[in-house]
């Protein structure tokens, strides 16, 4: 492991960070892609959810497969 992974994986070990996927878990699954705003529909208590996981110091990283 070179000194650069070193000090990454330390730096984020220590750190608080959920990573979340999109589909599924912050919002509803759809049939066809997410192509604006108004397609998206937030699974409910989502959005409450990550507001609080963030002001308790949480980073949050959201991913999804969806290209």
């Amino acid at each position: 492991m070179s000194a650069f992974d070193r000090e990454i994986r330390k730096e984020y070990l220590h750190s608080k960070l959920i990573i979340l996927d999109r589909d599924g878990v912050i919002n509803k699954n759809s049939k066809s892609y997410i192509k604006n705003k108004n397609e998206w529909n937030p699974i409910e208590g989502s959005i409450k959810a990550i507001s609080r996981l963030s002001k308790h110091g949480f980073k949050i990283l959201v991913v999804t497969n969806q290209s």
